[in-house]
């Protein structure tokens, strides 16, 4: 049997695609949203006993290595090389040969991650990064599970590692894992830095995030945290970190709790959260969000309440909308500036400001209007074009109606001037579902 038809008589199509998308259970069959096209009603259809699964709506189909292939847009040897560990497949040496260069690359990754733990656990400077961790809130256990590690100061000590595991120089650079100085001298990246890696939703280590050693940070140029650069296997627009740890909460909670930062999320799963994700610094983009709604329709964005953060959510939300989903803003108690802080102090503080998270167009709303006199009409101008570009984002018509009607009686202007002054609306239908049947 070849190791394809070994993974697929060992896996069960439903529980590996319910780790992408919403799945229903319809008769002897499982309903979901096609995950390749848009659609409001189901017609992506899995059958258990077939082993197959089949959209009527784009006509795509197939078993369950086409579908991972699809989803995560891999090659099949990579395919193979993604499911193997969840069937419990040995690949030998002759398979390994087949693997692309991504193979290579997710390979060297990890390698690198292992070794980041272990400089953490034995390097001098990497213990009193452990102990500055374990400052921080962290527990020893968080920091094992989400292999937290350290980049040694020396300019070449991962290089040397990676050489002796039979890495070439230049799978190191394509890794993003190496630099090189004007003057043609390579160095780690991430020297003299705490480690975080970044896995994609199925769990491959697709890159790192690093943060500067604290004991430097005030003489060392640059940001607090450097990424991978963008590479073969890591796209930062397309990854969300802790969606790995996160989906299944996710799912079972009915909403996604999205923060900024990595000790942000890596906090709020410690203390429960595990429906938290992180967008790393930056607006959520369409294709997070797209990542996001296989799981759930529903948002919570907490972001840092400074004015960087306030921005970053209002972009975020605006992309959000567009794509229909329901979101709400956690507006943290004003001591604290982002979630980690807040846990690290009281917990609950958190916990309540999640409970009483605001509907986003009323936060939005009164957003807008604070430092806004409704008595100048300079003012109710600003007022209205701001809330007119966010109503503008809604795809559902019931939304805009309703916000325009809001808008009016707030501003004591009328809906009609209002709605003319709508931004034009860009409506994108879905394709029309053919008739379902069983397949």
């Amino acid at each position: 049997m070849s190791p394809a038809e070994e993974i697929k008589s060992k896996l069960d199509i439903v529980e590996v695609i319910r780790e992408y998308i919403q799945v229903k259970a319809a008769g002897a069959n499982f309903q979901a949203l096609c995950p390749f096209h848009r659609e409001k009603s189901p017609s992506f259809v899995i059958s258990p006993d077939k082993q197959i699964w089949h959209c009527f709506g784009c006509g795509k189909g197939g078993d369950v290595l086409s579908f991972v292939q699809e989803i995560e847009g891999l090659s099949f040897p990579d395919t193979i090389r993604l499911l193997a560990p969840k069937a419990g497949v040995i690949l030998h040496q002759e398979n390994r040969q087949e693997y692309s260069q991504r193979g290579r690359l997710l390979d060297c990754l990890e390698s690198a991650a292992k070794q980041y733990v272990h400089y953490l656990e034995t390097e001098e400077t990497g213990k009193k990064m452990k102990a500055y961790l374990l400052k921080r809130g962290l527990s020893e256990e968080t920091i094992k599970d989400w292999q937290v590690g350290y980049g040694p100061e020396r300019w070449t000590a991962m290089l040397e590692y990676l050489h002796s595991r039979q890495f070439s120089e230049k799978e190191i650079f394509a890794a993003g894992l190496a630099g090189r100085s004007e003057r043609g001298s390579v160095y780690d990246r991430f020297r003299d830095r705490i480690v975080f890696p970044i896995r994609d939703v199925s769990g491959a280590l697709i890159a790192f995030t690093a943060r500067v050693n604290p004991d430097k940070a005030d003489t060392v140029p640059g940001g607090k945290y450097i990424n991978s650069p963008q590479t073969e296997v890591y796209d930062k627009s397309r990854v969300l970190f802790a969606l790995d740890k996160a989906k299944k909460a996710i799912k079972e909670r009915g909403f996604a709790i999205v923060v900024e930062g990595q000790m942000d999320a890596i906090a709020c799963h410690q203390h429960g959260f595990t429906n938290t994700v992180a967008s790393s610094g930056t607006a959520l983009t369409v294709e997070q969000l797209k990542l996001l709604k296989r799981f759930s329709n529903n948002l919570i964005l907490s972001f840092d309440m400074d004015n960087a953060g306030q921005l970053a959510a209002d972009r975020g939300i605006k992309e959000a909308m567009s794509l229909d989903m329901n979101i709400k803003i956690i507006v943290l108690p004003s001591q604290y500036k982002d979630p980690d802080e807040c846990l690290r102090a009281n917990p609950d503080d958190f916990k309540r400001a999640l409970i009483n998270a605001r509907p986003m167009m009323e936060y939005y709303f009164e957003k807008v209007k604070s430092a806004k006199d409704l008595r100048k009409l300079s003012d109710k101008k600003e007022i209205a074009a701001a809330m007119l570009a966010m109503i503008a984002k809604f795809s559902n018509k019931i939304d805009r109606d309703y916000w325009l009607q809001r808008l009016a009686e707030n501003l004591d202007i009328s809906e009609q001037a209002l709605r003319e002054s709508l931004p034009a609306l860009k409506h994108e239908y879905a394709a029309p579902s053919a008739p379902k049947s069983e397949i």
